[in-house]
C-alpha cells in the first residue's frame, strides 16, 4: 500500500515493525522495502514477507532477501 511502517527491531532472519495500517494476517505473504539507518548501518534492501504474528498493530515477520550480497551485509552485521 506504499505506508511508512517504523521498524522496531530486526535480526538476520526477522522483522518486527507497527504499528501497522492495514490487515496482515498469520500466513499473509507481502513485499517490502526494508530502510536500516541508524549510528552503525545505513542500508536498504527489497524483502519478501511472512507474517508470522500480528498484535495491537504491531506485525512479525520472517523475511528473505533475494540479493545475494545485500544477505551476505545482513550476515557479516549480525556475526560482527
Amino acid at each position: 500500500t506504499g505506508q511508512r511502517v517504523p521498524l522496531r527491531n530486526w535480526s538476520e532472519t526477522g522483522l518486527l515493525f507497527g504499528p501497522y495500517q492495514g490487515i496482515a494476517q498469520v500466513g499473509q505473504h507481502m513485499k517490502a522495502t526494508v530502510m536500516l539507518r541508524n549510528g552503525y548501518l545505513s542500508m536498504g534492501f527489497e524483502a519478501e514477507l511472512e507474517i508470522v504474528r500480528s498484535n495491537d498493530g504491531l506485525i512479525g515477520a520472517k523475511y528473505t532477501c533475494a540479493d545475494p550480497h545485500v544477505r551476505q551485509r545482513i550476515k557479516a552485521h549480525f556475526r560482527a
